[in-house]
């Protein structure tokens, strides 16, 4: 199993003798091994493991569980496979005087990591419509924002964006995209609310055409407590209303109102994502039959 040297010693019939050696020499086996060249994971993929076979001429590959990809490079010295579990890879390789090893090496499914952002604030108004965007996972990555559907994506780690609420409706989905470094991509979304104020028209016109025949409030999406009243120029309450949804049609007492201009008043309450606003509007509205 060794290289070893034999001696063989004769003698003649005179008792002269003569020794001779020689040695045989045992090849080593080859250092058969399988090295990793890389090995990635993503979510929503299965595992990519790149092997490469190294120190003999001849090889053959098996795993455990058994996997397609290694009958189809059965005598590769490169194979690439995709993992879903964990997996044990074997090798045997021979050299060129026909001498024999083996290797293994277990591969086992990476951890997955997930997409962790801030956005901050959730809700927005007005006043202040600056919203700040900051990617905490995966760290080393390349961040992706689109504030809004149709926007346009904004690249950074950490950033802010400002709103114009505006244009917007009561909220918006902000999608998040982050790319790390071995190319796999990790997806989020959050919304950002935006607090509107509610308006009113500045006329309408209750004569029985079906069109515009009562005065309501429109928006107030948060609004939580909401009351209104409508007086006429003497300062007389022609209506009240409890409720965001009240509609005013143009009476008092059961009797139609003039033509002419009405103020209204209203106080209301509100709640956005856990900020509370209270406040007071007024404006006027015309009466046309």
């Amino acid at each position: 199993m060794t290289t070893t040297t034999y001696y063989a010693t004769g003698n003649d019939i005179n008792g002269c003798n003569t020794t001779k050696s020689f040695t045989v020499n045992i090849r080593p086996k080859p250092n058969v091994k399988i090295n990793l060249l890389h090995y990635s994971g993503c979510p929503g993929s299965r595992d990519t493991c790149n092997l490469a076979a190294d120190g003999a001429v001849y090889y053959e590959w098996s795993s455990d569980p058994h996997l397609p990809e290694v009958d189809m490079n059965f005598n590769s010295n490169k194979l690439t496979a995709l993992l879903s579990d964990t997996t044990t890879f074997y090798l045997y390789g021979r050299d060129l005087y026909g001498c024999e090893n083996e290797d293994q090496l277990t591969m086992e499914p990476i951890a997955r990591k997930t997409i962790d952002f801030s956005i901050e604030p959730a809700w927005v108004e007005a006043g202040n419509p600056t919203v700040s965007f900051k990617g905490i996972e995966p760290e080393n990555a390349t961040w992706l924002w689109t504030p809004y559907y149709g926007a346009q994506e904004k690249e950074g780690r950490w950033l802010n964006y400002r709103y114009d609420i505006d244009k917007m409706e009561d909220s918006a989905r902000v999608q998040v995209t982050a790319i790390d470094t071995v190319g796999c991509t990790y997806t989020g979304s959050c919304y950002v609310y935006f607090w509107k104020n509610f308006w009113a028209p500045t006329g309408f016109t209750p004569n029985n055409d079906e069109k515009n025949e009562t005065f309501h409030f429109y928006g107030g999406k948060y609004i939580t407590d909401f009351e209104f009243y409508i007086y006429d120029r003497m300062g007389k309450v022609v209506f009240r209303g409890s409720n965001f949804d009240a509609e005013w049609d143009g009476t008092c007492d059961g009797e139609p109102c003039p033509w002419g201009v009405y103020g209204w008043v209203a106080t209301y309450s509100s709640e956005v994502k856990g900020a509370k606003f209270k406040g007071e509007k007024k404006g006027t509205i015309s009466l046309v039959r």
